[in-house]
C-alpha cells in the first residue's frame, strides 16, 4: 500500500524506487512508525505531495507496527489518510479480491473504446460497476490500463498499431 500511496501523482519507478530505499533504510515499513512526518516527507518528496503521502504512509507504518490489518473494503480503506478510491482497489485487486482502478490511462482508454462515457473518474468508476460483471472488473482494468499505455496515448495515439483498433470508436478522431 506504501508504494501505492507514492505512485498518486508519480510514476510507478518512482514510488517503487522511493518503496525500495524506505526498505534499505529503515528494514520494513512498520520501522517508519517511529519516524517524525518531517522525516518520512523527506524520503518521499521526490514522488510529490509529500505531506498528505507522509500521513498515509505514516498512520500504515503505525497499523503495521501495532498488527493491525488494513480493512478489505474500499469505503473502509478510503478513510485512512491518503487513500483515494484508486489506492484502495489497487490494494484490493493485489490481494486477489476484483476491483475497478481507474487511472488516469484508463480514464481516457475506456472512454475512446466507449466502456464508459463519464466525464469525470467517480463517474467512470460507478459506470463500469453498473456495466459490467464484478469477476472482471480487475482484468478490465488491467488490460486497459496496458492498452492505454502501450497504443492508446493522451496526444497521438498509435491507432495503427492498436490490436483494438477495427473495433474501436474513436480511431477516426486521430490521424495516424
Amino acid at each position: 500500500m506504501t508504494a501505492v500511496i507514492l505512485s498518486q501523482s508519480s510514476t510507478d519507478k518512482m514510488a517503487m524506487r522511493i518503496t525500495d530505499s524506505i526498505l534499505e533504510h529503515y528494514g520494513d515499513i512498520a520501522a517508519l512508525a517511529d519516524c517524525s512526518l518531517d522525516e518520512i516527507e523527506e524520503i518521499i518528496k521526490s514522488a510529490g505531495l509529500k505531506k498528505n503521502k507522509a500521513r498515509g504512509i505514516k498512520k500504515l507504518a503505525e497499523m503495521k507496527r501495532d498488527n493491525l490489518e488494513l480493512p478489505r473494503d474500499t469505503a473502509e480503506l478510503t478513510k485512512l489518510p491518503a487513500i483515494s478510491i484508486k489506492s484502495a482497489n489497487c490494494y484490493l485487486s493485489f490481494l486477489g479480491e476484483s476491483a475497478v482502478i481507474v487511472d488516469t490511462h484508463f480514464f481516457r482508454a475506456s472512454r475512446r473504446l466507449s466502456l464508459t462515457s463519464s466525464g469525470t473518474r467517480d463517474g467512470v468508476y460507478r459506470e463500469i460497476k453498473e456495466k459490467y460483471e464484478s469477476s472482471i472488473w480487475s482484468h478490465l482494468s488491467y488490460a486497459v490500463n496496458a492498452l492505454a499505455r502501450e497504443f492508446c496515448f493522451s496526444r497521438n495515439p498509435s491507432c495503427i498499431s492498436c490490436p483494438l483498433s477495427s473495433l474501436c470508436p474513436s480511431k477516426a478522431s486521430f490521424s495516424e
